[in-house]
């Protein structure tokens, strides 16, 4: 940490709040609130979790009213934050303790968030890369002609023809993009083709995904780029890097952003503390504190004059006129000119001839002349309209309006996600469904919990049973279980009559329920809650051989990197997906030892390493 009054750095002690300064005893939260106008969003965040803990994370309303709080002067990062909580983004980021697997972790999130929350391009990689920063640590539409086959806990490719292009061998999958898969296999990544030849051998690099004729990659906490071949043709030398968009890639050195060509060439000098990419022609970038706009030659075209800015979209940009504070939203063209004026408290990009805007603290849309079109009545509205309908939240309620502002569906449910793939999760009078975009109930609300869809199965939970249902509601695995995760890698950890077993995606047993519940005998669950995930390192603990062996996945429980933790007999140890024991179960689970030692762990015979059956796994 760094204080912003004297410049002093620390380290933070994991997990415990600290509301002064070490060094000049400033207090924390007063210098935010005096210097709120001139700090990064960054700066503002770790130092509000530097004063409060990281317990925050865990209470939603009380970090949305911190947020509120120290973001009143920024209405549109304010309400980008607050719609991360919503969406549990920075407890799901804090969660990635493994570096080695961070940038495929967060870039799997991002996505969740564009495909769950329906946001548009750019404004999910905004929300992530707020927290991302904040905790020290970033895509074209995927052809889903191909479908992912599961077996007995690796995933394959068919095609469209029914034929297998791929065994079942992969621990994990991303669609095909630009005719290229992601497979990952034993923790490294690779790409293969629609024949399901590997063009990019399965090596070190995480989820590789190619934007125009390059892919930008991240390894050993370093950004570069390779072509379609696997050859490096950017060196991995960059802080941070974003996707190239016609010819042109963001990229982070030094704390400076720049632009760079496919041959690595800087076209723009590195002088910009922030900056979008390019967008219709042109780049929202900040320098000294003020943004404006730049064109491929780094010309500046709209000076930079503003104290907020968002990217052109259909010929306008959003633009916030005067200081961060009292400042108002309105739009300009192209050349600078105001089309509509500075007099909104926020306002997001047109999309589809509508912009969502706030004034007086309500919400609504208006259309390119400024004219109203959905009136200022809601306390809040989403950013844009999926199959022709907007989330928006009336007196604590939610439900959806259509272009003209109709109630399309009753605004009455408690809580709602935004709709993905024709369906949206909803909570209503204490039950969970899922409901279509006429309103119909798919999955009936009648559930004590309806989590996400993995592996095409929702995990359900009724009457304390666990079960599993499909996007047509339809039961799957029958709810008898007496505790059930998400599926991961293929297989489900569950639970019953007191021994625990994995599944896979059609109820077959794969791992025998053999194993004891790691989570029944705990002496206390906050601490249980509070250690397990938020602790940078966490692991098991040989007394015997003074060996610690951290964990690299968030649940350790759950398959990841083809392993899982499992507890017998008092004893902890880890198995493959056939059931094999891969690290004998033999070691203590000791939070004493995580967490007094935490900053002094010296790993002997498993320094920075793992050993499994005597090899060396990274």
């Amino acid at each position: 940490m760094k204080c912003t009054n004297c410049q002093g750095e620390w380290t933070p002690p994991a997990n415990k709040s600290l509301s002064t300064c070490p060094f000049c005893q400033a207090d924390i939260l007063q210098m935010l609130n005096e210097q709120a106008e001139v700090l990064s969003t960054e700066v503002i965040l770790a130092n509000m979790l530097q004063a409060y803990g990281t317990d925050l994370l865990q209470n939603q309303q009380r970090l949305s009213a911190i947020i509120s709080d120290l973001f009143a002067h920024d209405h549109k990062t304010k309400r980008l934050l607050l719609l991360s909580v919503r969406e549990n983004i920075p407890t799901q980021l804090a969660k990635i303790t493994d570096s080695t697997n961070r940038e495929t972790q967060t870039l799997a999130i991002q996505h969740r968030l564009e495909e769950e929350a329906f946001l548009k391009e750019g404004v999910a990689e905004q929300i992530v890369s707020f927290w991302s920063d904040t905790f020290g640590f970033y895509y074209e539409e995927s052809d889903e002609s191909y479908q992912l086959v599961w077996k007995n806990g690796y995933c394959g490719f068919m095609n469209s023809k029914n034929e297998m292009i791929t065994p079942c061998k992969y621990d994990d999958y991303e669609l095909f993009r630009e005719g290229l898969a992601n497979v990952k296999l034993n923790g490294s990544w690779g790409l293969i083709d629609k024949n399901g030849v590997e063009i990019i051998p399965i090596k070190q690099y995480h989820a590789v995904i190619f934007s125009e004729r390059l892919a930008h990659i991240y390894s050993n906490e370093k950004y570069g780029f390779i072509d379609r071949k696997g050859k490096e043709i950017i060196p991995l030398i960059y802080d941070n890097a974003k996707p190239f968009n016609k010819g042109l890639a963001l990229v982070k050195l030094s704390d400076k952003w720049t632009f760079i060509d496919e041959q690595g060439t800087e076209i723009i000098p590195p002088l910009y503390c922030d900056a979008s990419s390019f967008s219709e022609g042109l780049a929202a970038v900040r320098k000294d504190n003020k943004w404006g706009f730049i064109d491929k030659k780094g010309t500046e075209i709209i000076p930079h004059i503003f104290c907020d800015a968002s990217s052109f979209n259909e010929g306008l940009a959003a633009v916030k006129w005067g200081n961060n504070l009292f400042g108002k939203w309105g739009f300009i063209d192209k050349q600078g000119t105001e089309i509509i004026p500075f007099k909104y408290d926020y306002a997001d990009s047109f999309n589809e001839g509508l912009a969502s805007v706030e004034l007086s603290e309500k919400s609504g849309f208006i259309d390119k002349k400024g004219k109203v079109i959905i009136p200022f009545i809601f306390d809040f509205c989403d950013y844009s309209f999926i199959d022709g309908l907007v989330m928006v939240m009336l007196n604590n309620k939610i439900g959806w309006v259509n272009r003209k502002g109709n109630n399309v569906i009753p605004i009455q449910y408690d809580y709602a996600d935004s709709f993905s793939g024709g369906l949206a999760h909803v909570v209503l009078n204490g039950k969970e469904g899922y409901i279509n975009n006429q309103g119909k109930e798919i999955i009936p609300i009648k559930y004590d919990r309806v989590h996400i869809f993995s592996a095409g199965l929702a995990c359900v939970k009724l009457n304390g049973k666990y079960g599993f249902v499909d996007k047509l509601g339809k039961v799957i695995i029958p709810i008898n279980y007496d505790d059930a995760e998400l599926f991961s890698e293929g297989l489900a950890r569950v639970e019953l009559n007191g021994k625990v077993g994995y599944i896979d995606n059609q109820g077959n047993e794969i791992i025998p329920f053999q194993y004891d519940n790691s989570r029944s005998n705990y002496i206390d669950q906050l601490y249980y809650n509070k250690y397990w995930e938020l602790l940078g390192s966490k692991g098991l603990f040989d007394k015997e051989n003074n060996e610690f062996i951290p964990f690299e996945t968030n649940n350790p429980e759950s398959f990841n990197d083809g392993l899982a933790l499992v507890k017998l007999n008092e004893k902890y140890g880890f198995i493959d997906k056939q059931g094999n024991i891969i690290i004998p179960i033999k070691y203590e689970y000791s939070y004493e030892a995580l967490y007094d030692n935490l900053s002094e762990l010296k790993y002997t015979s498993l320094k920075d390493k793992r050993k499994l059956n005597n090899k060396q796994v990274k």
